[in-house]
């Protein structure tokens, strides 16, 4: 159960992530105490939650993937923004950042097989170019 460290909106105290192999994903206030509209459930977490401004709204959304194949992202709020189902399990987690150079916040998931990038503009995704990939 990794976990990690961060200050979801400006005006707030750093909060708590973690993700549970219960499939439970927290954001915990400063002292421990769970945030509303917290937990969201998925299968199980096993790979470090991403956190950062996927859909360009100026606040941060969680990323997170669990054994079922599935790649959800939540605002601050705990609301679910959207989910894409991948083709394998992703033990590590989603890593962000831009990708292509575009500006745009990219999510890139890897399973066993093959590496996936997604483009997040807004709250619509859409699979980069020459995306899936395999690496060998």
């Amino acid at each position: 159960m990794d976990h990690i460290s961060v200050r979801l909106t400006k005006q707030q105290q750093k909060k708590v992530i973690l993700g549970t192999s219960l499939g439970f994903l927290y954001v915990l206030d400063h002292m421990g105490n769970v945030k509303p509209g917290w937990p969201v459930t998925m299968a199980e977490i096993q790979g470090q939650i991403a956190v950062g401004d996927v859909n360009d709204d100026g606040q941060l959304e969680l990323v997170a993937t669990d054994n079922r194949f599935n790649v959800a992202v939540f605002n601050w709020k705990g609301k679910e923004v959207w989910e894409k189902r991948i083709s394998g399990f992703s033990a590590q987690g989603p890593i962000l950042g831009d990708i292509n150079g575009d500006g745009a916040q990219a999510c890139r998931v890897s399973d066993f097989s093959r590496i996936f990038q997604e483009a997040c503009q807004w709250t619509c995704c859409i699979y980069v170019t020459k995306c899936p990939q395999r690496f060998v």
